[in-house]
């Protein structure tokens, strides 16, 4: 089979806050890193006097840092792209590629642990935490069915949410 499909994704700030935020929050090492940094910070808080206090101010800390933390992310990818040019992933039967800039990746399907579609966006992770992106309205849903039949032909856990 020598299709290759392409997609051409855009990198905006809050499309790539949303994406690290359901990264971070994608697997329950997420919500066990949250909970770790706010135990952690409750320590760093301690008051002998008053444990609510201490608790609060250990929650506080993570509510701000948090999103603060993924929004320097998302600044990062963002700038990034803007700096390299926009991502265009090829998929073909072998392989997915991305190629941004003078940058070209090209990984088999073996090396994909799963491809997940969310409401929204297309996931290609390469490891648990780390994933290729792009938005489902940058697809047509031809190109997305043959997307995910690549991914099954090479054994590629899917995970797939119909679109919101």
């Amino acid at each position: 089979m020598d299709e290759v499909i392409t997609v051409s994704a855009r990198r905006t700030f809050l499309q790539s806050f949303v994406v690290v935020l359901q990264l971070w929050f994608g697997a329950p090492t997420g919500y066990v890193a949250t909970v770790g940094l706010a135990a952690f910070m409750a320590y760093l808080f301690y008051d002998a006097g008053s444990p609510w206090v201490t608790a609060v101010a250990g929650l506080a800390w993570v509510a701000l840092m948090i999103p603060f933390v993924l929004a320097m992310q998302a600044w990062k990818i963002t700038r990034w792209y803007h700096a390299l040019g926009q991502p265009v992933f090829l998929f073909d039967a072998d392989s997915a590629t991305l190629k941004s800039g003078d940058m070209v990746t090209r990984i088999p399907w073996s090396g994909i642990k799963r491809v997940k579609l969310t409401g929204k966006t297309c996931f290609l992770y390469i490891t648990p935490r780390l994933a290729w992106y792009f938005a489902r309205n940058e697809v047509s849903k031809q190109d997305e069915v043959g997307i995910l039949n690549f991914a099954q032909m090479a054994n590629v856990r899917l995970v797939v949410r119909e679109p919101m």
